[in-house]
């Protein structure tokens, strides 16, 4: 038993004897792509954004797709504790459209503030 133990650690001494571990490279050496992005913040994407307002059972919300894909949908009012959709379409399309203009300048994951919202309109009280 302990010569079977002695050969395996044997082996795995062997088979990590070639292993040379790789050097992180300096970040002079990285192309754009490869370094790192600071957090919220992507190049600008030259995709193509569209806006679709939606209503649901509470009211208006609004759904932002990139290049065919959903990339947001947004039942209720965001920043506002609690479930509350916008109360008009207008309301949902002004808020889609900056969230819409957030990502086109490559802020992801996109926020809204609550001056935001009611520089467009809306009130939670």
């Amino acid at each position: 038993m302990k010569i079977i133990v002695l050969i395996i650690l044997v082996l795995v001494f062997f088979s990590c004897k070639d292993a040379v571990p790789k050097k992180s490279p300096k970040n002079e050496d990285l192309t754009l792509t490869d370094k790192p992005v600071e957090a919220g913040k992507r190049e600008k994407d030259s995709s193509v954004c569209e806006v679709r307002t939606v209503e649901n059972s509470l009211g208006w919300g609004y759904e932002v797709w990139q290049n065919g894909a959903m990339v947001i949908k947004q039942e209720h009012i965001p920043a506002v504790q609690g479930i509350h959709a916008f109360s008009s379409q207008e309301q949902a399309q002004k808020a889609a459209e900056i969230i819409k203009a957030k990502i086109e300048q490559g802020i992801f994951p996109p926020t809204m503030s609550m001056a935001e919202l009611q520089s467009i309109g809306v009130d939670i009280k």
